[in-house]
């Protein structure tokens, strides 16, 4: 009964101890004036208050109404429940609003920004109709290839019965679509309209003058008790798209990037203890840029350098779609070979970029790193063949002591059976080492034998390669080097006359530097260019190759 009591109380302080949480959100954060504003606001929990505290809210906004939801899910067994407000804001002011904390008990929301937006001067003034389409952009001069958002909104009074929108045509313009018919709700010169919302992210592609034709709203809604057909039409635009900035070409050395944001980031993924020649290191660096599409984003390639080699994967890109336009990330991981001992330095990177939003020049940097490198560890060998064979003094080494045991409880017969048993184990183990050495010498003399035929140099080098093809991936590619070094005086792999296998070698090697795949179909074909140029006929060293400096 007490550890049943236990139980509940632990329960009960385990459930109290779960953090509970009040979370605020709206459909739009950035709004124009005259938006009615949906403000969610969200307890993981059940709340036995009717109603939050709105009166702070009332020094900016002007607080339409509010409601409030209780949901109770059973997932598997988990129970979960929570308590949601809906509040409907208007906006007093233009400029960036501040939407205070909200408190239950001990639980409170963060702050949450709302920028509200001038209203168009259109809409300022004048007698609006009931119903009307309009089409901005937010910048009438872009830059080429620079972001423009392009917002086609359907405002009118009454109900919605049905309709379709005509969109425009951008002409020489990369488009995304960024918002496909959004719903809200908007006063004008205190009369309340129903907005139908569609935005473009749009890139031109050219400089000069860009045409978008004018869209148009075919429909029917219900006005003052009647059915209404409505046809509308908004303005046709004209861009005017300036082209690449001067001081940009002048001073940046990649291509024009056009951006209202631009990160540079990296991560470092390195050996745990010293770094050594061969080892990899791999470096991801992330570009994260607001404004552009993801195919719009430049390649940042690291070119390799006399003391390392560089592997670089295909870069990965994203994209998405925000309420003020695209952002796009493109990231990109290479490894990085040291080839000498010494010290590595990695030099930095550094990318140009137009900013959009303040018309200027600007730059990000990834910084450069420099590491000092050991020479290469030596692989440890697999073959046990060079190994000394196992000497009769060796084998009494490790043949097991009889040692008495003085236990009373053990009998003797037990005794004098583990000590047979041990002693035919050793002879046993004597045998096999003696027909072992027996089997050695033969195969020894076997060999001098072979090696005593005359044969000739081709073919044994074929014979070499035929036992040098069967290794495996990680120890054939030093086999290779060796074998080139040996038989044809070859240092460096930049000295392989053969293109064709030096490819072949190269593709070898990227596969163990950068952890890929070099298929059983490569490896043949790496064997095959072998063998063929082991066979090519060579002039001898001791053969000048000086033109004689007389002519007979």
């Amino acid at each position: 009964m007490l550890g049943t009591l236990f139980f509940a109380v632990l329960m009960t302080l385990s459930c109290n101890s779960w953090a509970k949480t009040l979370s605020v959100e709206t459909e739009r954060q950035t709004v124009e004036f005259g938006d009615i504003i949906n403000l969610y606001v969200t307890a993981d929990f059940q709340s036995t208050a009717s109603q939050l505290n709105l009166d702070k809210l009332k020094d900016q906004f002007e607080v339409l109404g509010s409601q409030r939801s209780n949901n109770i899910q059973i997932v598997n067994g988990d129970f979960q429940s929570s308590t949601r407000w809906l509040i409907q804001l208007l906006p007093k002011q233009v400029g960036e609003l501040m939407i205070p904390p909200f408190s239950l008990g001990n639980v409170s929301s963060e702050s949450y920004k709302i920028t509200v937006l001038p209203l168009q001067k259109s809409l300022q003034s004048g007698d609006l109709k009931p119903y009307f389409l309009e089409a901005t952009v937010t910048e009438p001069e872009p830059y080429v290839q620079a972001q423009v958002i392009y917002t086609l909104r359907f405002l009118y009074q009454g109900r919605y019965i049905s309709g379709n929108i005509r969109p425009p045509e951008f002409g020489d313009a990369q488009v995304e679509l960024l918002k496909d018919g959004a719903v809200f709700n908007k006063q004008l010169q205190g009369k309340s309209y129903t907005v139908h919302e569609w935005v473009y992210a749009l890139y031109p592609q050219s400089s000069g003058q860009l045409s978008i034709s004018s869209p148009a709203f075919n429909g029917r809604i219900q006005l003052n008790g009647r059915l209404k057909q409505v046809s509308e039409k908004a303005e046709s635009l004209t861009l005017n798209v300036l082209p690449e900035a001067e001081s940009f070409k002048q001073q940046a050395h990649n291509a024009w990037m056009p951006a209202q944001k631009v990160t540079l980031s990296q991560e470092w993924n390195l050996p745990q203890q010293a770094v050594h020649v061969g080892d990899s290191l791999t470096q991801t660096v992330t570009l994260s840029v607001d404004g552009l599409m993801a195919n719009q984003l430049p390649d940042l390639d690291l070119p390799a350098q006399a003391d390392f080699k560089v592997y670089a994967d295909q870069p990965v890109s994203q994209q998405n779609k925000l309420q003020n336009g695209i952002q796009s990330i493109k990231q990109f991981k290479r490894a990085i070979i040291p080839t000498k001992a010494g010290t590595l330095s990695i030099p930095q990177q550094t990318l140009y970029w137009w900013d959009t939003q303040n018309n200027r020049l600007q730059s990000s940097v990834i910084e450069g790193k420099t590491l000092k490198v050991l020479p290469a560890t030596p692989s440890p060998s697999g073959d046990q063949s060079d190994q000394a064979p196992l000497q009769a003094h060796d084998l009494k080494a490790v043949t097991p002591s009889i040692i008495p045991n003085t236990d009373k409880g053990v009998p003797n017969s037990l005794w004098m059976f583990l000590s047979g048993f041990l002693a035919v184990l050793w002879l046993f183990t004597s045998v096999l080492w003696y027909r072992a050495q027996k089997q050695l010498k033969t195969l020894k003399l076997q060999n001098t034998r072979q090696v005593d035929k005359t044969q000739p140099q081709n073919e044994q080098a074929w014979s070499d390669l035929e036992t040098l093809c069967a290794l495996p991936t990680n120890q054939l590619y030093p086999a290779v080097l060796a074998w080139l070094k040996q038989t044809h005086q070859i240092e460096h792999l930049a000295d392989l006359p053969d293109e064709d296998l030096k490819k072949a070698i190269q593709q070898l090697e990227a596969s163990l530097f950068h952890e890929g795949e070099f298929t059983e179909t490569q490896q043949e074909d790496l064997c095959v260019k072998l063998k063929a140029f082991s066979k090519i006929d060579r002039p001898a060293e001791n053969v000048s190759k000086l033109k004689p400096l007389y002519s007979h």
